[in-house]
């Protein structure tokens, strides 16, 4: 005898090809939506998966320490090349004319501790860096990655974005601003496709921060920077 496909059968075999085939296209949508990663998404995806990040903009919210503190240890390195300068009350006579000049300007500013509010503390060290060109440290430095201290920063009159932020973090704080309403962050600048690195100041580490950034001069909170997607942050 043979058996007739009832139409309830029928129903359940279109509904379960269906849901197969929709399954299908999803995989492959997925798959490809993998395999079109640009390298520094696939690059944000690989930091994310080792350390398990889940720290945005708001600090109240800790990624695992681990990253963090590399990065910190880094900055300290950057600290001690630098250290025994900022202790000086004179600039070298041994530089040129100009990096004299930029320097003797840099440590004025630094002596602003009490004259100028938070606010324009920021401002004036926020224009005061982005003055200065970009340039990759491969053309300033003959490496593929090298954190420059603001003396040397100042010294060359160019650097790259984390030289930009390091910068301005420690001048910041010689003008008496708080370590721990400062943090360096590492972002993705969506507009142009890559690493980027940028420095946060928080009231509270609750709030959104100000960014200050050598892309933009202005200074602005992060919940208007939504170009910037923040993955880690770290001070030292």
């Amino acid at each position: 005898m043979t058996a007739r496909k009832t139409p309830y059968l029928t129903t359940t075999l279109f509904t379960i090809l269906a849901l197969n085939i929709l399954f299908t296209t999803s995989l492959s949508h997925a798959n490809t939506t993998n395999i079109q990663l640009s390298p520094i998404d696939r690059q944000i995806e690989q930091i994310k998966k080792r350390y398990s990040l889940f720290e945005g903009w708001d600090l109240t919210i800790r990624a695992p320490s681990s990253l963090s503190s590399e990065s910190s240890h880094a900055l300290y390195k950057v600290n001690e090349r630098w250290q025994k300068f900022s202790g000086t009350t004179e600039v070298s006579t041994d530089l040129s004319i100009d990096v004299s000049k930029r320097l003797e300007a840099w440590r004025k500013i630094t002596r602003n501790e009490y004259a100028l509010s938070t606010t324009a503390k920021l401002l004036q060290v926020n224009n005061f860096f982005n003055r200065l060109a970009f340039k990759s440290d491969r053309e300033n430095w003959g490496l593929g990655d090298y954190w420059a201290s603001p003396i040397e920063f100042l010294s060359s009159n160019a650097g790259d974005c984390e030289d930009y932020a390091i910068a301005k973090y420690f001048t910041l704080t010689l003008m008496g601003i708080p370590i721990d309403r400062l943090r360096i962050v590492y972002v993705k600048a969506a507009n142009l496709g890559q690493a980027h690195m940028v420095l946060a100041y928080y009231e509270a580490l609750n709030q959104d921060p100000l960014i200050l950034d050598n892309l933009n001069p202005m200074i602005l909170p992060a919940s208007k920077r939504p170009d910037l997607i923040p993955v880690y942050s770290f001070n030292g």
